[in-house]
């Protein structure tokens, strides 16, 4: 395992990509729950007019199960990344 100058090693780098990788997901779960799964394909001003429109419903339930996703599964792994980052960095202090 190679340390560079600044006291980082491969593995820590690795967790910094999944903090990152895995925050981002949350925080899109977590608009995706706030704009009821209609996200994706419209500006902020388009959605509150398709809001409640039936037509598209579809796209709804698909936002509605990747918002699911990211919390059953993203949640747990973006904890877990960050308590092994706050940890690392309170050994790599000693």
């Amino acid at each position: 395992m190679q340390v560079s100058s600044y006291g980082w090693n491969e593995t820590f780098g690795w967790l910094v990509i999944c903090l990152f990788l895995t925050t981002i997901f949350l925080i899109f779960g977590i608009i995706l729950k706030k704009t009821n799964g209609l996200f994706l394909a419209r500006l902020p001003q388009q959605f509150l007019i398709d809001r409640y429109d039936p037509k598209f419903e579809k796209e709804r339930q698909a936002g509605k199960k990747m918002q699911q996703m990211a919390h059953r599964y993203i949640l747990p792994l973006t904890l877990l990344s960050w308590l092994i980052f706050i940890f690392s960095l309170m050994l790599s202090k000693k």
